[in-house]
């Protein structure tokens, strides 16, 4: 019988500001519905969910890995002390040894969060940047490229329900963040990736997403709408089992909260 591993807190990225960080928490929240603090360096029994943040586990005594994923150049846990209830992808699953075979990024629960219908008119192209292209100089070159005239920025440093309820009103989306990826296909909105300024640092992980879809990992610079459009039709991803990731969860954890 499998030993439901415990849990008393969860890790979240938070040194910048960004939606695909900050919808974890949220997530967890409606899964295991309890509130769980936040961890603090050095603590046991710490929950990791959204975000390529596997390389964190040796900050803390044991960690319990549910649909988070490895990004090789922030480096790769050494601590022997992680328990594996789902990864993001197959990817991240071979670098860690994972066997068991639930994948899926957890903000694929979004819509259990924010429904999809009713949906909304949808009309014009966005763009999420990445959290770390939002510095000025970045930014500025972003958003005045003749290329890219009409299309929507969405920054990512807002609300993720913010960022969700815009990637939904537009017809198609090219992100940069994977979250904005993540979330357009959880939606239902047409995606592609752009790798933009970021890119070269993100390709593992994107890799990883792409392979949990059984798809092809392609890109397309934002002058390629029409080829972006096209792929978008094209690909034949199916999501994560959706039910499988949070099942993984609820059925394989025990909280227990600070007095």
């Amino acid at each position: 019988m499998n030993t439901p591993s415990l849990v008393r807190s969860i890790y979240a990225y938070d040194v910048r500001p960004n939606f695909g960080d900050e919808i974890g928490p949220d997530i967890v929240r409606h899964v295991l519905g309890v509130d769980l603090p936040r961890a603090k360096p050095g603590d046991e029994h710490v929950l990791f969910s959204v975000g390529s943040i596997i390389h964190a586990a040796d900050n803390f005594k044991s960690v319990v890995v549910w649909g988070s994923g490895v990004e090789p150049h922030y480096g790769r846990p050494k601590s022997a002390n992680i328990r594996f209830l789902a990864v993001r992808g197959p990817n991240t699953a071979k670098l860690v040894g994972y066997t068991g075979g639930v994948f899926g990024d957890p903000a694929i629960l979004a819509p259990r969060l924010l429904p999809r219908d009713p949906a909304p008119d949808r009309s014009g192209v966005g763009i999420v940047v990445h959290h770390m292209t939002m510095k000025r100089r970045l930014r500025d070159r972003v958003l005045f490229d003749p290329f890219r005239s009409g299309y929507e920025v969405i920054d990512p440093r807002r609300p993720w329900r913010d960022v969700v309820a815009d990637i939904r009103r537009c017809e198609f989306v090219f992100s940069q963040s994977l979250h904005g990826a993540i979330l357009a296909e959880a939606y239902g909105v047409p995606w592609a990736w752009w790798k933009g300024f970021h890119g070269r640092l993100a390709t593992f992980k994107w890799q990883d997403w792409f392979a949990s879809l059984g798809a092809e990992p392609r890109s397309f610079r934002l002058a390629q709408l029409d080829k972006a459009r096209l792929d978008a039709d094209r690909r034949r991803a199916i999501l994560p089992d959706a039910d499988a990731l949070a099942d993984a969860l609820t059925e394989n954890t025990d909280v227990l909260l600070p007095a």
